[in-house]
């Protein structure tokens, strides 16, 4: 029988630590929510690890950062290899030319943003993902600010 397995997340004190047999193996800094976006609380079975992910924006960073930055400059999407997509269903890309980004509302835009895998994906290299409520999992990051 193998030794069970356990991350462990501080997000107050921005640490993730995995133990093997209740002995700690793994140490490392991490990145969680913001003070206006915090972290939920939460406690699951991690499902599988998807290596080089996509990314599928979620509704708050899609109204509250990609929206506003595309506003601001439309180049933000090719330079962060973002894609427009029709829905999760149906991911037939949208070309950000033919919307009229000045009556874009970010309450009621239709589409959705997905972030190629790659280098630049602010997934990193590796998700984990496990079921909860919170649209949370756990991923490497592009910004290598801890190297």
């Amino acid at each position: 029988m193998r030794a069970p397995i356990y991350l462990y997340v501080n997000v107050p004190d921005f640490k993730l630590q995995v133990f093997r047999n209740y002995n700690k193996v793994f140490e490392s800094k991490v990145i969680t929510g913001r003070y206006k976006r915090p972290t939920g609380l939460f406690s699951s079975e991690m499902r599988n690890i998807v290596i080089n992910p996509t990314w599928n924006v979620p509704e708050g960073i899609k109204k509250k950062d990609i929206i506003p930055n595309v506003k601001r400059n439309i180049h933000y999407l090719r330079k962060n290899k973002i894609n427009i997509i029709r829905s999760w269903q149906n991911p037939r890309k949208i070309s950000p030319y033919s919307i009229n980004w000045r009556n874009v509302n970010a309450r009621n835009f239709p589409f959705q943003f997905q972030q190629t895998p790659g280098r630049h994906n602010s997934l990193g290299k590796v998700k984990f993902d496990f079921p909860n409520n919170f649209a949370i999992f756990l991923h490497d990051t592009s910004s290598k600010i801890f190297s």
